[in-house]
């Protein structure tokens, strides 16, 4: 080899040396596609009665995807959960339906959500199988068996190195069927965390978590932890705050229900480890935008529409329209609350959240697989002690509009002036407001309890019923088989 190569290959090797030094000073940049809970709508639904623009669904979903990934095909693509439950096929498949479909979009990271253990434990880990999807989850583990899921997992491509984890609620075992969950420990989310840091940190370039805990505790963890870089939320509902930053650490949503992609990319100096925000979108996933995916639209035809056309047995007679209304008084939400408050002599109240009610059901002959549509959460129901005037607080909160509306069963309301004027206990008279009462909820609210409520759901007793809310209106409709409940005076506005 002659001087002259020589020297050429050392200051070729130099450049190189020193184009590198320049980008890891000045960042890679990485894009991150996300969503959470999008509880298994593959099917696409129209805006409105008067809008048939289709929103949501697998395949619009999977045709923005593609265009991404194609433009970058470096582009990580994190699930925070909550896909494999929410529908008459993820139900009757057990989340398998769902899981095959969310393999095709090769997300490179799940973190299962709260409603994904609907099914149970084992049933979830044959979903997962089923999906060959790459789940992680970290605080979480079987009693006897140990490790339920690797606890989080480290991509490297070269340019970056990303470490992901994922969590769910420490309340886990309250929010889901008993049943499905025995044996499962779950662990404190925040030590878990620390740890996760400390031992990724000097690893990785990017430290990400996928979180079903929730906006408060997401916060939390990002004021608590220093050194997380991306919380990615699930277990969100609408409205919802789509970007938070909390000192260095971004909290991402994309909302429920799979109405938005989100996408943020963020500039990564591996050098000093330190990641800085480019850009956040949330892209609307509606009909237009892009070409559905025509392999994903295939699929969810051919898993889904045998499940479509099932109605199952026909279990009842509705002799008036049972409708739901996500502001005011609805007949099925208190038909709901009426049936959950006769499951126990001991609560004399029970309560519902009119939003968790996917849709009401015309009159006349009802099915088994129409009224599981109604609410499509297989949840507990769990009775707790609550103070007269926390139900007056509650009440009246939730008539200023600052809470959610919620449906009682076993009192009245009267107002008078846009005022709450009186509480009445059924049986019982006037609310005393330093007595305490029982009340049966569903898991669905008692997860959200003090975002819901105003109220801690630490400081209370809690019973959970060996029943899930499902087999209660299953049993309930077949009981009463000729059903007429018009919207009754429970609430009396004068």
């Amino acid at each position: 080899m002659t001087e002259n190569s020589r020297l050429t290959k050392l200051i070729l090797a130099a450049i190189l040396t020193l184009l590198l030094t320049i980008r890891s000073a000045l960042g890679v940049e990485v894009t991150i596609l996300y969503w959470g809970d999008r509880f298994a709508r593959d099917f696409p639904v129209r805006k409105s009665e008067t809008d048939t623009t289709l929103i949501g669904g697998a395949a619009q979903l999977a045709g923005m995807v593609g265009t991404i990934r194609k433009a970058n095909p470096d582009a990580f693509l994190f699930v925070a959960g909550g896909d494999l439950a929410g529908t008459l096929a993820a139900s009757e498949s057990k989340g398998v339906t769902p899981a095959k479909i969310l393999r095709l979009f090769k997300p490179d990271a799940y973190g299962p959500g709260v409603v994904d253990f609907t099914h149970g434990v084992e049933q979830l880990k044959k979903a997962l199988g089923k999906g060959r999807v790459g789940a992680v989850l970290s605080n979480v583990h079987l009693e006897n068996e140990g490790r339920f899921l690797p606890s989080d997992t480290l991509f490297d491509d070269g340019n970056v190195k990303v470490a992901v984890t994922a969590l769910v609620p420490i309340r886990l075992p309250e929010l889901v069927p008993r049943d499905g969950v025995k044996g499962l420990v779950v662990s404190d989310p925040f030590g878990i965390t620390r740890e996760f840091v400390k031992s990724r940190r000097q690893y990785a370039d990017l430290l990400v978590v996928l979180s079903q805990l929730g906006r408060e505790h997401d916060s939390l963890l990002a004021a608590s932890i220093p050194g997380i870089d991306l919380i990615i939320e699930g277990h969100s509902r609408a409205p919802f705050d789509p970007i938070l930053q909390v000192g260095r650490t971004l909290i991402v949503s994309s909302g429920p229900r799979g109405l938005y992609l989100g996408k943020v990319r963020l500039n990564v100096s591996t050098d000093v480890r330190q990641v800085d925000l480019i850009d956040h979108e949330l892209l609307p996933v509606e009909s237009g935008v892009e070409r559905p995916d025509p392999i994903v639209k295939r699929s969810v035809f051919e898993l889904e529409q045998r499940y479509e056309r099932q109605k199952g047995k026909k279990i009842a007679t509705l002799l008036t329209d049972w409708n739901i209304d996500p502001v005011a008084p609805a007949n099925l939400p208190q038909w709901t609350a009426d049936v959950m408050r006769q499951t126990s002599a001991s609560t004399k109240l029970s309560l519902v959240n009119n939003l968790d009610f996917e849709r009401g059901i015309k009159r006349g002959d009802l099915y088994e697989n129409e009224l599981c549509d109604v609410m499509p959460f297989d949840v507990p129901l769990v009775a707790f002690q609550i103070r007269g005037y926390e139900i007056r607080r509650i009440i009246e909160k939730c008539r200023s509009s600052a809470l959610p509306f919620l449906t009682w069963s076993g009192l009245s309301v009267v107002i008078e002036n846009e005022q709450v004027q009186e509480i009445v206990i059924d049986n019982e008279g006037s609310l005393r407001d330093r007595s305490e009462y029982a009340v049966v909820t569903n898991g669905l609210l008692w997860d959200r309890f003090k975002l819901e409520t105003g109220l801690l759901p630490e400081v209370r007793p809690i019973f959970i019923f060996p029943i899930t809310q499902r087999q209660l209106l299953l049993d309930a409709a077949r009981r009463q088989r000729i059903i007429s409940t018009p919207l009754d005076d429970r609430w009396i506005i004068r």
